[in-house]
């Protein structure tokens, strides 16, 4: 049996177009659970799930309990040997979870896999990441980062969208989390998610963990499913879902690097961010106003706002 776990907040469209996808896949020939997971969603994401999918295991969370927390409390009730998060932004395609099963099979001492994710157009998107390393982020975040070779530099994932026609499996450090299938063994011998992460991070973390337990993480592009990405959180807030990906960023460095690792990049991000304002608004001033000049101007703007509003005195 493999043990399917979504997590819902606000999604109520979405996760009607992922449950529908896994009825019509019918993984496994039919031998699966489908456990979702509601984060007391205003929209009634709850209720359209029990009155539509009478089969689906319903849990209500009754709280916004974040990414880790709701997919911890679904696996916790999963019974399958092997566990797929799918986020309700997902559309499951027929054959999907059997690829990754079977490679899974083939790869003993794979703990995670990770399939080719596509935007709903049918373009690749980054379906996997790096480990973040400290000295080269703080080093792309500094403004000495202009002048760096971008091979000792960090500041994203790590990773750019494969090219469609990619069907080479490899093995990389984070496989994504919005469609990740999990050898229970895996799950049980790492405890899962770590909870102190809300959203954003918690799957690179778990990863991290998972290599230091001696599991392998795969990418398998062979197998393709859809992924509107986003799509809860274009429903937030402005600034919460920047701030969201930032909290977990700190916190990824914190777990990572030592107490101090995750302010020392809050501090950094923050200062270089203010540098940025100051550099793009003088550049305004002298009437530079190129498309990158205005985009830096405003994405730091855009972050100083999200740090004052949602992140005030967190590391």
């Amino acid at each position: 049996m493999i043990s399917i776990v979504t997590v819902t907040f606000n999604a109520r469209e979405h996760a009607r177009e992922c449950l529908r996808s896994v009825i019509s896949a019918s993984p496994m020939a039919g031998d699966y659970e489908h456990i979702v997971v509601d984060n007391a969603s205003g929209d009634d994401t709850a209720g359209m799930v029990a009155r539509e999918f009478p089969g689906v295991i319903l849990v209500r969370s009754g709280e916004n309990l974040g990414f880790a927390r709701g997919a911890n409390l679904g696996m916790r009730r999963a019974r399958g040997e092997h566990l797929l998060l799918l986020n309700p932004d997902c559309v499951l395609p027929a054959g999907a979870v059997e690829g990754l099963v079977r490679f899974m099979d083939d790869h003993p001492r794979a703990g995670a896999v990770s399939p080719m994710l596509l935007t709903p157009e049918g373009l690749p998107q980054i379906s996997y990441a790096r480990f973040p390393r400290l000295v080269p982020h703080l080093l792309g975040l500094s403004p000495l980062g202009w002048f760096v070779p971008g091979r000792f530099k960090d500041t994203g994932f790590g990773g750019v969208p494969p090219a469609r026609e990619e069907k080479t499996h490899r093995e990389v450090d984070a496989p994504a989390g919005s469609c990740l299938l999990v050898r229970r063994a895996a799950y049980e011998s790492t405890g899962g998610m770590d909870e102190r992460f809300f959203t954003y991070y918690e799957d690179i973390d778990w990863a991290y963990r998972m290599a230091q337990d001696g599991w392998l993480r795969f990418y398998v592009p062979s197998v393709r499913v859809t992924h509107d990405m986003g799509a809860t959180w274009r429903t937030l807030p402005d600034g919460l879902q920047l701030a969201r990906s930032y909290e977990g960023k700190y916190l990824y460095f914190t777990a990572r690097c030592g107490r101090l690792g995750g302010p020392l990049v809050r501090w950094t991000t923050v200062w270089c961010a203010r540098f940025n304002v100051l550099i793009g608004t003088m550049a305004a001033r002298l009437g530079i106003r190129g498309g990158s000049w205005g985009r830096k101007l405003a994405f730091n703007s855009a972050l100083l706002s999200a740090h004052r509003t949602y992140l005030r005195g967190r590391a």
